[in-house]
């Protein structure tokens, strides 16, 4: 589009999704289902946390040392993990030499830090950025928790930013579907695009189904499968409540 610029180097960050037709959808994430469970807990269902930190780690952290030494320890951890097991228990890592964070990885790591409730859809505790985080990549990243007041100022410095959304009037008999989510949600934020003159938070949302677009508003936009959204704060829209910022050290 004509005069647009980005605050932030949107294009450095995967998009992943949880579900679709993606290798990793179907990994179960939560040690505790097994093979006779009639319903699975996967990455589609309540992954959501887990992809939004492997979309924002994967385009903040590019050493391919850095990302290969971290891989090498959360293999060795997920053979022990396993080894302790029996089958229908293991945490599944597909196999990958890139230079990125993968979605599968991530829930393995969430898994090992402890970062989901046991239960069949259940989503990542919000102590799941930290926590992974603080185990593999201290060294490399941080993260720190923000008001919402905040998130546009973030932006225009530059920052990515994890989200979290809730439905509309969540927890009482009028709850219904927000613009991300039937019920909670996490995505991430890769940066603000300044588009004719207005600026756009720039969404990479993990779900590839948008449960309800009543709160699309005039002006906001999908390029290059993101969307360009004028604000994911507003209670009938994002109903956004919690922002954590991830960035490198």
């Amino acid at each position: 589009m004509n005069n647009s610029r980005s605050i932030s180097n949107i294009d450095n960050f995967p998009k992943f999704q949880q579900n679709g037709e993606n290798p990793w959808s179907n990994i179960v994430y939560n040690s505790y289902n097994n093979a006779n469970d009639s319903v699975k807990d996967t990455i589609a269902k309540t992954g959501c946390g887990p992809v939004s930190l492997a979309i924002l780690v994967s385009g903040l952290l590019k050493d391919l040392d850095v990302i290969s030494n971290v891989k090498k320890i959360l293999r060795s951890e997920v053979f022990e993990y396993n080894s302790q097991r029996s089958n229908e228990y293991h945490i599944k890592l597909l196999n990958d030499e890139s230079n990125q964070l993968t979605p599968d990885e991530a829930i393995a790591m969430a898994t090992l830090t402890n970062s989901k409730p046991d239960g069949i859809g259940v989503g990542s505790d919000d102590g799941i950025f930290s926590n992974v985080v603080e185990k593999y990549f201290v060294e490399h990243l941080s993260v720190s928790e923000i008001k919402p007041t905040e998130l546009l100022k973030t932006l225009k410095q530059g920052h990515v930013v994890v989200a979290h959304s809730n439905a509309v009037d969540r927890g009482t008999e009028k709850q219904r579907n927000s613009f991300f989510t039937r019920c909670g949600h996490y995505f991430a934020i890769v940066g603000m695009e300044i588009i004719e003159g207005k600026p756009y938070v720039v969404v990479n949302d993990p779900d590839e189904e948008i449960y309800d677009n009543e709160y699309f508003e005039e002006g906001d936009l999908v390029l290059n499968n993101r969307y360009r959204l004028d604000s994911v704060i507003h209670p009938l829209k994002g109903s956004c409540d919690k922002f954590w910022i991830i960035s490198k050290k």
